[in-house]
Protein backbone atom coordinates (compact mmCIF):
# COMPACT_ATOMS: atom_id res chain seq x y z
CA UNK A 1 0.00 0.00 0.00
CA UNK A 2 1.80 3.32 -0.69
CA UNK A 3 0.62 6.61 0.12
CA UNK A 4 0.41 8.87 -3.24
CA UNK A 5 1.61 13.28 -2.12
CA UNK A 6 0.53 14.86 -4.61
CA UNK A 7 1.56 18.69 -5.11
CA UNK A 8 -0.71 21.62 -5.49
CA UNK A 9 -0.45 21.82 -8.96
CA UNK A 10 -1.12 18.13 -10.36
CA UNK A 11 0.68 18.84 -13.68
CA UNK A 12 3.63 18.06 -11.76
CA UNK A 13 5.43 15.01 -10.87
CA UNK A 14 3.63 12.39 -8.70
CA UNK A 15 5.86 10.81 -6.15
CA UNK A 16 5.30 7.94 -4.15
CA UNK A 17 6.48 7.02 -0.24
CA UNK A 18 6.41 3.82 1.20
CA UNK A 19 7.35 1.71 3.90
CA UNK A 20 10.40 0.59 2.05
CA UNK A 21 11.25 4.35 1.90
CA UNK A 22 10.94 4.46 5.43
CA UNK A 23 13.33 1.92 6.18
CA UNK A 24 15.67 2.73 3.64
CA UNK A 25 15.74 6.31 5.87
CA UNK A 26 15.98 4.63 8.92
CA UNK A 27 19.21 2.58 7.65
CA UNK A 28 20.44 5.49 5.85
CA UNK A 29 20.26 7.90 9.06
CA UNK A 30 20.65 5.34 11.86
CA UNK A 31 23.64 7.29 13.65
CA UNK A 32 21.54 10.41 14.01
CA UNK A 33 18.34 8.27 15.54
CA UNK A 34 20.77 6.35 17.96
CA UNK A 35 22.22 9.58 19.13
CA UNK A 36 19.02 10.99 19.42
CA UNK A 37 17.71 7.76 21.04
CA UNK A 38 20.55 7.81 23.61
CA UNK A 39 20.22 11.54 24.70
CA UNK A 40 17.01 11.21 25.38
CA UNK A 41 17.54 7.71 27.59
CA UNK A 42 20.40 9.62 29.52
CA UNK A 43 17.98 12.79 30.31
CA UNK A 44 15.05 10.93 31.38
CA UNK A 45 17.11 9.01 33.89
CA UNK A 46 19.05 12.55 34.92
CA UNK A 47 15.70 14.30 35.03
CA UNK A 48 13.89 11.09 36.93
CA UNK A 49 16.20 11.04 39.77
CA UNK A 50 16.17 14.43 40.20
CA UNK A 51 12.80 14.97 40.87
CA UNK A 52 11.30 14.71 44.14
CA UNK A 53 9.02 12.28 45.28
CA UNK A 54 5.84 13.91 46.29
CA UNK A 55 3.34 10.92 46.83
CA UNK A 56 1.92 9.29 50.00
CA UNK A 57 1.58 5.44 50.06
CA UNK A 58 -1.90 4.08 50.90
CA UNK A 59 -3.36 0.79 51.46
CA UNK A 60 -7.48 0.52 51.33
CA UNK A 61 -7.56 -2.96 53.65
CA UNK A 62 -10.40 -4.96 53.45
CA UNK A 63 -11.44 -7.70 56.21
CA UNK A 64 -11.50 -11.47 55.17
CA UNK A 65 -14.61 -13.30 54.97
CA UNK A 66 -15.50 -15.62 57.63
CA UNK A 67 -16.88 -18.18 55.57
CA UNK A 68 -15.30 -19.45 52.25
CA UNK A 69 -16.78 -18.76 48.71
CA UNK A 70 -17.36 -22.58 48.13
CA UNK A 71 -19.44 -22.78 51.28
CA UNK A 72 -21.67 -20.32 49.98
CA UNK A 73 -21.92 -21.67 46.58
CA UNK A 74 -22.37 -25.28 48.32
CA UNK A 75 -25.25 -24.24 50.57
CA UNK A 76 -29.07 -24.96 49.77
CA UNK A 77 -29.03 -21.64 48.36
CA UNK A 78 -30.98 -19.86 51.63
CA UNK A 79 -28.85 -17.31 51.90
CA UNK A 80 -25.99 -15.19 49.92
CA UNK A 81 -24.93 -13.41 52.79
CA UNK A 82 -21.38 -14.86 52.59
CA UNK A 83 -20.76 -13.35 49.01
CA UNK A 84 -21.87 -9.66 49.70
CA UNK A 85 -20.13 -9.65 53.08
CA UNK A 86 -16.91 -9.44 51.62
CA UNK A 87 -15.76 -5.41 51.61
CA UNK A 88 -19.05 -4.10 53.12
CA UNK A 89 -18.50 0.11 54.13
CA UNK A 90 -19.60 -1.60 57.82
CA UNK A 91 -16.82 -4.52 58.27
CA UNK A 92 -14.42 -1.73 56.34
CA UNK A 93 -14.99 0.82 58.78
CA UNK A 94 -14.70 -1.45 61.88
CA UNK A 95 -11.01 -2.86 60.57
CA UNK A 96 -10.08 0.75 60.05
CA UNK A 97 -11.20 1.64 63.66
CA UNK A 98 -9.47 -0.99 65.18
CA UNK A 99 -6.13 -0.76 63.19
CA UNK A 100 -5.80 3.02 63.91
CA UNK A 101 -6.30 2.43 67.80
CA UNK A 102 -3.66 3.64 69.96
CA UNK A 103 -3.74 0.86 71.98
CA UNK A 104 -2.85 -1.35 69.14
CA UNK A 105 0.03 1.32 67.73
CA UNK A 106 1.71 1.81 71.19
CA UNK A 107 1.77 -2.28 71.51
CA UNK A 108 3.43 -2.16 68.49
CA UNK A 109 5.32 0.42 69.37
CA UNK A 110 6.38 -1.50 72.55
CA UNK A 111 6.70 -4.93 71.36
CA UNK A 112 9.18 -3.67 68.21
CA UNK A 113 11.21 -1.00 70.38
CA UNK A 114 10.29 1.33 67.59
CA UNK A 115 11.78 4.23 69.69
CA UNK A 116 15.03 2.67 69.57
CA UNK A 117 15.04 1.83 66.21
CA UNK A 118 14.48 4.84 64.86
CA UNK A 119 17.28 5.97 67.57
CA UNK A 120 14.73 8.44 69.87
CA UNK A 121 15.68 8.83 73.55
CA UNK A 122 12.79 8.49 75.63
CA UNK A 123 12.91 11.47 77.24
CA UNK A 124 12.61 13.17 73.69
CA UNK A 125 9.92 15.90 73.82
CA UNK A 126 7.28 15.43 71.52
CA UNK A 127 8.26 11.44 71.46
CA UNK A 128 5.29 10.19 70.00
CA UNK A 129 4.97 12.87 67.25
CA UNK A 130 8.43 12.70 66.33
CA UNK A 131 8.32 8.74 66.80
CA UNK A 132 4.85 8.61 64.20
CA UNK A 133 6.43 10.70 61.80
CA UNK A 134 9.90 9.05 61.32
CA UNK A 135 7.71 5.58 61.01
CA UNK A 136 6.32 7.10 57.73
Amino acid sequence: MSLRVFDMNENDNKSTFNASDVLLLIIKKWKHLLVVCVVAFVASVIISYTIPERYKSTVVLYPANSTSVSQTLAADGTTQKGLLQFGENEEVEQLMQVLQSNDIRNRIIEKYNLIEHYGLKPDTKYLYTKLYGSAR
